[in-house]
Parts: structure tokens; sequence; C-alpha cells
């Protein structure tokens, strides 16, 4: 089978979009736009080359149906006259937007034509009205079944309110038509999002097809500059847009500029068409970007203070001013009767901030200044006005249309909308760095390439078993790499780069008289009945699993047809033809980077198992290893979780935050400052206790005051040493985690390794942990041992001081105040040590939640994007009340993610059934995430906290580091 394409329009041009495409017998027709840069049998598509039947005069069975993108009317301008004047009375599909905004661009565009320019009237009032009742609206992402072959969907394409592109499927063949797409966002709307998708074609947009943007910043303030100095020199400024879009966005930018400037300039915006579309964009507020819409329950962007009506009488009016007016190319209308009056004083600047099509005033003024223009034979306009031109276009540039077609990996391309020159250089940058036959046909030609067909089969239980599981692949990368090497962000931090390379190992079984089934390979041997055979595997290449909804494959020398694996609830393909373009995704997940983590695997297999399990299992060497409290219960956790008497998983949140701070205060103990200091003090009292005993040998204590400040000194040399002991064996553990993680990094790709050499450096580094656990041990019980006598000789010393009295300070003066001043510095230390105690008891009882976030500022966490919390696993609640065969309190449904990823179904013990942010239990229907950790919450609330600090609320796992330390 083959997808033909036959390209009515925009084919190596700019306007008229309307691509016919056959897919299986089912013919769907892509926008039907007009040329505005074309007044003659040029102005519309050719329908006469649209194949129809032979006693049907009319197009009703030439087509399935009309897909309309956006609103422009060089993609739906031609519509009324091909459905009212043609004949056409099929279905026609559009999103809602774009259904309540394009009658009002026809009518207008109508009014213009012939009321005021007096051209012939190609489709009337009535015609669009009568148009318009054949549309049938659709909403983003959802599936409308034409018929019983054809399926189509919308995503969002950010280029003008109610834009989309448009995803069609018939049997096994699947394509995406973009129309004009976006990549990036603007100040009103967001950037393009799609789903990836197994496309055998891609028709896509190249209006920018070499052109590579620079800052959308850099571009504002020389616009801003460039309006500010006209009319600053009393000027007016002339800003041909469209109704919808550029006038929206450039009004937004200037409202806001005229606040900060605290200007008084007016700004108008042609009458009737501009406005009512302002009103539109109140209404359809939910189609917008997200800053729109998080300020619009405060302000709403589009109630621009400063913007006014234009009437006609005041085109001559003195005095500076902005001006929107449509059309944007100047190709007739308002703009241009604006820009007759305008266009010959030097004071007035007109700004081009689109793209204008051959043959219209835009064109003119973008290609050069010129000093005259003709608009007809007796008409001819002299421009001493100033011609500014920056790229606002809400087109994507040749970087977002590389990245699109990378993203979703089709089979082929076809280039539309763009110049001809930029087309050929783009296609033969697709065809070379990515490896896609690309095709940039000219408008009534067809391209014909073949499609994708599906052969099925069975697979047996337990292969599916062995797909289940991810297979995860990580890797380092910045947001230099993941942005491009045009990137602005200087200090680009690393990430941790995830791919799914999912693939299982089985065999294809075909016996004779039976359906070809896929089976693991431990099944094949019970099949023959035998245990060893001679036959060797003849043919090998990898599965791909296709419930995560991203397109991994990889390339083999057949190149027969798609295999496709269908069983119970599960589906998988076994991609040949597609080219190897394993998709990958930033992101963080937790990977089991050692056998010994193989219990936390396991449980995490289960089903049923439950999913609040600590991050990571630490046990034999790792354990001694980190040295750290999270080692062994942390006291102050312990002391939490007895009080309680409960420890169920609202007070994991207390006792994970009470580990932290035991955590952090272990660390800042040991720090470099703090040892470095805690010497220097300790070894100050042992300098200050030598010189003065030998500076007060003349005295004669009556008690033996020397001998206690000799043992005061000597206590502070043994704390000196087993300080400088503890810090020297947290470093040493510190160096041999970093080798070992080198070392690991090393071997990682190793096949085959030495099990009796694996064995010896085991039974090595556990000599060397239990060395390590035993010298930390001791100097642990040797420094409480010198605390105690520490104690003990402070009341010793306190004694003699009080029992020498007056005859002490006269005999021994000097000896008497330094130990009175060693006793004091006890005494003082001790009762800030309790006094702290009691402030921190107090805070972890009443202000703990205010604590953690002063430790978070402190720490400097960084709280998670919204492409970040995108990614989640997703999952619904339902009870097990509804289910009398289900076990435990009821199962985590997986939802699809806006980014295609399905997680498994998974079922909760009773005592994992709550949120442990908000301690409410799971109702029925209630979403949840995930966090590559395993813990999951209620949606909202994990959003709340991840958006703040992108950490666990219970374990600390940073989802944007991966397992690197919080």
């Amino acid at each position: 089978m083959a997808i033909e394409s036959l390209v009515l329009g925009a084919g190596q041009e700019v306007g008229k979009s309307c691509v016919v495409v056959t897919i299986n017998g089912k013919r769907i027709m892509f926008d039907c736009g007009m040329h505005m840069g074309h007044l003659d049998h040029q102005r519309y598509p050719d329908f006469s080359l649209i194949p129809k039947p032979e006693p049907d005069p009319n197009f009703d069975h030439a087509l399935t149906c009309i897909i309309i993108t956006h609103f422009h009317l060089d993609h739906v301008g031609a519509l009324p006259y091909f459905t009212e004047v043609c004949g056409y009375r099929g279905p026609i599909y559009m999103t809602y937007p774009t259904k309540a905004l394009a009658p009002i661009m026809l009518e207008d565009y109508r009014k213009v034509m012939v009321e005021r320019r007096g051209e012939e009237e190609q489709f009337s009032s009535d015609h669009i009205a009568e148009c318009m009742k054949k549309v049938i609206p659709v909403d983003l992402k959802q599936t409308v079944q034409v018929d019983k072959d054809l399926q189509i969907r919308a995503y969002y394409a950010g280029h003008v309110l109610g834009a989309a592109m448009f995803y069609a499927k018939v049997g096994d063949a699947a394509m995406v038509y973009t129309g004009d797409y976006n990549m990036t966002p603007d100040r009103h709307l967001g950037a393009a999002q799609i789903e990836r998708l197994n496309l055998d074609l891609l028709i896509s947009e190249s209006t920018y097809g070499t052109t590579i943007r620079d800052s959308k910043y850099a571009r504002e303030r020389e616009f801003l500059r460039a309006v500010h100095k006209c009319v600053a020199g009393g000027g007016k400024v002339l800003i041909p847009t469209f109704a919808l879009g550029r006038a929206q966005e450039l009004c937004i930018l200037l409202e806001d500029y005229w606040e900060r400037m605290n200007l008084k300039v007016p700004i108008y915006f042609s009458a009737g068409l501009t406005l009512q579309a302002n009103m539109y964009y109140k209404m359809l507020i939910s189609w917008t970007s997200q800053k729109v819409k998080e300020t619009y329950s405060t302000r709403n962007a589009f109630d621009f203070k400063n913007a006014h009506k234009f009437d006609r009488s005041m085109i001559d009016a003195p005095g500076p001013c902005v001006l929107f007016a449509t059309p944007g190319m100047i190709s007739g209308g308002f703009s241009l009767e604006v820009f007759k009056h305008w266009a010959p004083s030097e004071m007035n600047l007109v700004t081009l901030p689109g793209y204008c099509v051959a043959g219209t005033i835009g064109h003119k003024l973008m290609s050069g200044k010129p000093t005259k223009i003709d608009l007809d034979k007796d008409t001819q306009i002299d421009v001493r006005c100033q011609i500014h031109h920056l790229s606002f276009s809400p087109h994507t540039d040749a970087k977002g249309i590389m990245d699109l077609i990378k993203f979703l990996s089709p089979k082929n391309v076809i280039l539309v909308h763009g110049e001809k020159p930029k087309m050929a250089t783009l296609k033969g940058k697709i065809q070379s760095e990515l490896g896609i036959q690309c095709y940039d046909p000219a408008n009534n030609e067809t391209v014909s390439i073949s499609s994708t067909h599906y052969v099925k089969a069975l697979a047996s239980d337990a292969f599916i078993r062995s797909c289940l599981n991810p297979n995860f692949k990580f890797s380092k990368s910045s947001q230099e790499d993941e942005h491009g090497s045009n990137s602005r962000n200087n200090n680009s931090t690393p990430r941790l780069r995830v791919s799914d390379e999912r693939v299982a190992e089985g065999v294809l079984v075909m016996e004779r008289n039976k359906k070809a089934k896929v089976v693991h390979q431990d099944e094949l041997l019970l099949m023959l009945g035998e245990k060893k055979h001679q036959v060797q595997f003849a043919y090998c290449c990898p599965v791909d699993i296709g419930n995560s909804g991203e397109t991994k494959s990889s390339t083999t020398n057949d190149e027969s047809s798609t295999l496709s694996l269908s069983h119970n609830h599960v589906s998988i393909s076994l991609s040949i033809i597609i080219g190897n373009s394993i998709a990958s995704f930033s992101h963080n997940f937790v990977t089991n980077m050692s056998s010994e983590s193989s219990a936390t695997t396991a449980a995490a297999a289960e089903s049923h198992a439950p999913l609040l399990l600590p991050r990571q299992a630490s046990s034999g060497r790792d354990s001694s290893d980190l040295g750290s409290p999270t080692a062994r219960p942390a006291t102050l956790a312990m002391l939490l979780g007895r009080a309680t008497g409960r420890r169920g998983p609202s007070m994991l949140v207390r006792e994970t935050a009470a580990r932290e701070l035991d955590e952090r205060r272990a660390d800042w103990g040991y720090s470099k400052p703090v040892v470095a200091l805690d010497m220097m003090w300790n070894t100050a009292f042992v300098v200050v206790s030598v010189a003065m005993l030998i500076w007060t040998e003349h005295e004669h204590p009556n008690t033996p005051i020397r001998l206690w400040i000799c043992g005061y000194a000597l206590q502070c040399f043994v704390h000196v040493v087993l300080v400088w002991v503890e810090y020297q064996r947290r470093n040493n553990i510190a160096r041999r985690i970093s080798r070992r993680n080198q070392d690991a990094q090393q071997n990682q790709h190793q096949v085959e390794i030495d099990a009796n050499d694996t064995d010896d450096e085991e039974a090595e580094a556990a000599a060397r942990d239990l060395a390590i656990s035993t010298r930390s041990s001791l100097s642990k019980r040797c420094e409480t041992v010198n605390t105690m006598a520490s104690f003990l000789w402070w009341i010793v010393g306190f004694y003699w001081v009080v029992s020498g009295g007056e005859v002490l300070l006269q005999n021994a003066p000097r000896l008497y105040w330094l130990a009175v001043v060693f006793l004091a510095f006890d005494v003082f230390f001790a009762i800030f040590c309790v006094v702290l105690a009691c402030l921190i008891g107090v805070a972890l009882c009443c202000c703990l939640p205010c604590i953690i976030a002063i430790l978070y500022a402190v720490a400097g966490q960084e709280g998670a994007s919204e492409a970040d919390l995108s990614i989640l696993p997703k999952y619904k609640f339902r009870s097990s009340s509804e289910e009398k065969s289900s076990v435990g309190a009821g199962k985590m449904i997986p939802v699809e993610t806006s980014s295609g990823y399905l997680a498994i179904e998974r079922i909760l013990l009773p005592e994992d059934a709550e949120c442990c942010i908000c301690l409410s239990p799971y109702e029925d229907g209630t979403e949840l995430h995930t966090l590559p950790c395993n813990h999951h919450f209620h949606a909202t609330c994990i959003v709340k906290w991840l958006k703040m600090n992108a950490t666990c609320p219970l374990c600390k796992y940073n989802i944007l580091k991966g397992n690197e330390p919080v």
C-alpha cells in the first residue's frame, strides 16, 4: 500500500496551503487556503486535479474529509468557495477556536475585496455561514473516528489561537500534517506539543527553513527602541499585523513597556476586527500560554489599558501614535490605506513584524527600501518613511523544524509552505543529518511513498512478562546539549539523561497450519522436548515494547514487512523498516547499579509490593563506606518513632526530616572549617596552660590547682588527636568511594568477570571495611571516655578552687584566675548546648515544616519545572472495595502522561494507601504521581512540593540530579 500526497498549494511557495493525502483509499484534504499575493486564477488551488468518481460532478465522494489547521486565510480562505461553489458537502474538522474565528476572518476579507475594492465576489456571506455549518469541532488530543478505518487527532501547534497539528491513521499507516507551528513559546501562546508517534509520513511547513532566530529578548528590545525613538520624535508608527496572533503579542509587549516608561502616546487598533479578536482571546483563555492562564485570576492580559479604537478620520491627525492595522502584508484593506498617507513622511515608521509573501507591498518593503511603489497602473506611492523589519513570526525556525523531525522520527518527510531555495537546503540537511527521506514537491505534483503493513502474531505469557521490566540507560548531559550549542545560558547544569532501551529477546516460531508465535527462549526447549540442540538462532532482531509511547527501534538488514505482536493488553512491534532512532528524554529514574539492591528490585517488581521503600537498600560494604547515620537508624528519628508508638506512612515524613537533621549535624560537625576551628581552640587552651604554668613557677597554691591545669591541658590535647583521627578517617572513606565509583564506571561495559577475582576483591573490601568500622568505633569510644573524664575533672577543679578560697587567691592569683576562666568556659558551653538542644526539640515538635523550609532555602534547593513534572508517572487510585477479588487497599491504574509515558498497574497495601504530605488516605478516583524513587503521593500535593524543592519528601531523592546526593 502507498500514501499519495497531491500538493495543490504551498508547494515551493508560501500561500494557499492545500495538500490532498490518500492513505489506503481514504482521501483527506489538509487546509484549503488562498494566495494573498495573486488576484487571478492562481489565487485558489486547482481543485480539478482531485480525482472524482465519473457519475458525480461534485466532490462529495472525492474526499473523505477536510481538515483545517488554523484560521489564517492562506489556510482557510478558499474553503467557502470549495464547499459552496465547487459542491463539497462532506465533513470538515477544525478546533473550536478556529471554528469561532475563521468566519470572522473570511467575512472581513470579503468586505475588503468586494465592497471596498470592487472585485468580483468569489463567495458571499451566506456561503460562509453555510460552510461553517458543515464544520465538526474537535478538542486537543481527542481521537475522532471519521469512519470505520480513518481516525484523526489534534495536537497543540502554538502558531495562533486554536492552531493544531493533525494526526491521521488508516489501518497501519499513519501520518502527521503540521500546518503552521511554533516550537518556542511567546508572551501569549505556548510552544507546540505532540506525542511520540510511529509515522510513515510527516508533512511539515518550512517557512524559515534556513533561518535560526536570535534571542527573543534582543528582538523585543530592538523593536521597542525603534518604536520609542519614532514617537519621541513626533512620528507615527504603523504596525501591519493580522488581527489575531502578532497583534496581541506585540500589544502585550508595548503595554508592559508603556507602563514601565510611563508613556502617554496613544496605541490604536483598527476598528472592528482586532477589537473583536481581543474579545475572543478573553473567551478562549484556556488556549493561551501557561503564564497568561496563571495571571488570569488577577488580571486579563488582553485588557489593554493604553489601546484605543482608531477611526479613519484620525489618519491625518497631528501628534505621535502607534497603530495596529490589518492585513499584515499590506496587501489591501486598512493597513494599505494608512500606508498611503504615512509613507511620504520621514518622521513615520513602518514596522513589519512577520513574513510577507511575494507580490504584496510588505514583501517589496522587506526586499529593500524603495523610493516609489506602484500600486497599479495609475497609482504610485512615494516611500520616505523609515522601514523596520523584525521577525516576530509565529512560525518555527530551522532548529525547531529539525527538532520536531528528530523527535517524531518519521520514515518520510514532505516539506511545504516555504521558498524553493530554502526548502532545497533544508531537504539536504534532513537527509544528511537525520537519514530520513525528504521531498519538496512543487504545486500540482504528487509524491507517493510506501506505507506500513503489519502481520499479526501471537505472544506467549512468558515472553510478555519478560517485556514488562524497563531497561533504563543513564548518561550525563547538560542543558546546552539538550537545547543546542546556540543556547545563551552559560551556567549549564549537568542533568541525568535517561533512555528506556527496552529490548526483549524471544524466538519467532512458525509451525505448519498454525499462527506465528513469539515465545521466550526457555520455552523453545520445552516445545522441542530436548535440552540441547545443534540448531542455532538463525535470525535475531530487537523487539520494541510499545506501551511507553516512545519510538524505539533498531535497523536490520531484512527489508521485509513490519511484524506486529499482540496478546492480552500488551502491544509489541518488531520494527524493521524504521531507522535506528531510540528516543531519549530528560528525567530521573532509580536504577539498581549492583546486585546488592536485588531485594529492593524484587519487591518493586511485585504488583502488590509496598511502595514506601527506602531509596537505597545499602548493605555490606556500602553501609560501612558511607559511615553516615543512614547506615543505622538515627537517634533523633528513633526517639520520634518510639514517642509516637506508630510508624505509619505519615510519620515517615517526620522521621526522615529528623534523620536529615542528624545527617546535616554529623556532616557539619566534621567539615573542614569546623574541625580547624575546634583544633585551634583546644590547642590554644594547651598553649595557654603551658605558658601560664611556666610563668607562675614562683606561685605556691594551697591546693593542687597546678595539677588540675595540667590534666585540663592533657584532655584538650587528647581531644585534638581524636578529632584529627576521625577527620582523616572520613576523608579516606570519601576517597575510597570516589575511587570505587570510577572503577565501576570503567568496568561497566566489561562482558565477563572472573568470579574468583571478584570474591577475593569482595573479601578484601570487607576486611578493609571491618577495620575502618572498628577504628571508627574505637575513636568514638575514646571520645566518649575523654568527655566523661573531663566532666569529672571539672568537678575536682571546682572543688579545689572553692576550698582554696582567699588563701589560694593570695598565694597564686594567676593560677586561680586561669582555673576560674577554664571552669567558666566549660559552664558557658554546657548551658549553651542545653539551651540549643531544647530549642531544637521544641522546633521539631512544633515548627518542623518551617525548619525544613529553612534547611531547603539554606541548601539552595531548586524546584522542578513543568517539563520535569510532565514526565512523572501518573495514576488513578481505584479502591479495592469495588472489587472483591483485589488484594490490599486498592489499585493504582496508570494514566498516560503528556509526554506519552504509560506506567504499569500497581496494587497498594492498606498501610501504603495514604499521602505522606497531607496525611490523607487515598480516595477512589484520586490522581496520584509516583517519583523515580518509588514513593507515591497526591498529584496536587507532590506538584506543589516539587515546584519548591525537587526532592522526594521521604527519601530526599533529587529528581533533577538522579542518584547524586542532595
